[in-house]
């Protein structure tokens, strides 16, 4: 008898934390979405708060210095001469709406490597791989555009209905070679 109550209680127990990591990861995947917005008025929202609106494909990663850190501006304070590099996501750029008319454009994330040999990141980056198009809603972060998955960036192929609603868009200034 005490066999089975255990494997009972087991099995509840694992139903339990089964059921409230579900909803954990739940209530965490839906704090950028609101269910009750259409998709005209979240892209009116997230258009009016955007600084900068753009189609373009992800060339290459870079990790330049002198991007502001305000997580690692506090660690110097107990790691004197800290420095780091953030990663950057290079873009050319196709078409744009709002915000820049450069061909090639950057976007700051979370992600650094430090002179102390340790990292850092952020879940909240968007995911952007190499060799893909994405339309990118990017704000101003202490000078430099960010994006992130909270955002209205999308891969090339969920934009369908976006693009009307952008309406053409215009060319990039290339510069002189």
């Amino acid at each position: 008898m005490p066999r089975q109550f255990l494997s009972k209680l087991r099995h509840g127990l694992f139903l339990l934390i089964l059921l409230l990591g579900i909803a954990v990861s739940s209530s965490l995947a839906n704090t950028c979405i609101s269910l009750d917005e259409t998709l005209s008025d979240k892209f009116g929202k997230e258009f009016k708060n955007a600084d900068a609106i753009f189609l373009g494909k992800v060339e290459r990663f870079d990790f330049v210095k002198g991007v502001p850190n305000e997580f690692l501006e506090k660690r110097r304070e107990v790691i004197p001469g800290l420095t780091w590099e953030t990663k950057t996501t290079v873009f050319s750029v196709d078409r744009y709406w709002k915000g820049i008319d450069d061909a090639e454009i950057s976007i700051v994330s979370d992600e650094t490597r430090n002179s102390d040999g340790t990292q850092s990141s952020s879940d909240g980056d968007y995911p952007f791989e190499e060799g893909k198009t994405y339309l990118v809603f990017a704000w101003k972060f202490k000078g430099y555009l960010k994006s992130s998955e909270c955002s209205f960036t999308r891969r090339d192929d969920q934009i369908d209905e976006i693009l009307p609603l952008l309406g053409e868009g215009k060319i990039p200034v290339k510069p002189n070679p």
